[in-house]
């Protein structure tokens, strides 16, 4: 993965979240591309059709659940890094997302803060 032209898919049916994970990522100098998909289907398309690096995303999607999506980023694309970002921060979704191999597990509502971190390493 090189850190000079990441290319970031947000996966979140809320807006606000959506916004607020932009503003944080257009401030980081590695992140070239900011893409988004509201919905699991919209997500897979865009991984299948795109260079994507990192998948920032929520457990809680209209359709399929983003454990669903987790679950599909791993097996076809093991080498997408990707950071749930959730307000389901009870352990049974934190083991989940881990045995999937999720590469971070944070909570939307507190944690913001350690994406430009977790996105650089």
């Amino acid at each position: 993965m090189e850190l000079a032209g990441l290319s970031v898919l947000i996966v979140d049916d809320s807006s606000i979240a959506y916004q607020r994970l932009r503003i944080l990522l257009k401030e980081l100098a590695m992140v070239k591309s900011i893409l988004y998909a509201g919905n699991y289907s919209e997500a897979v398309e865009m991984i299948r059709n795109g260079e994507i690096d990192i998948v920032l995303m929520d457990i809680c999607l209209p359709g399929k659940k983003g454990i669903d999506l987790l679950r599909y980023i791993k097996k076809d694309n093991p080498s997408i890094k990707v950071i749930v970002i959730t307000n389901h921060v009870d352990e049974h979704y934190r083991k989940l997302s881990k045995e999937l191999k999720a590469d971070h597990f944070i909570d939307k509502s507190k944690d913001f803060s350690l994406i430009p971190g977790l996105i650089a390493g």
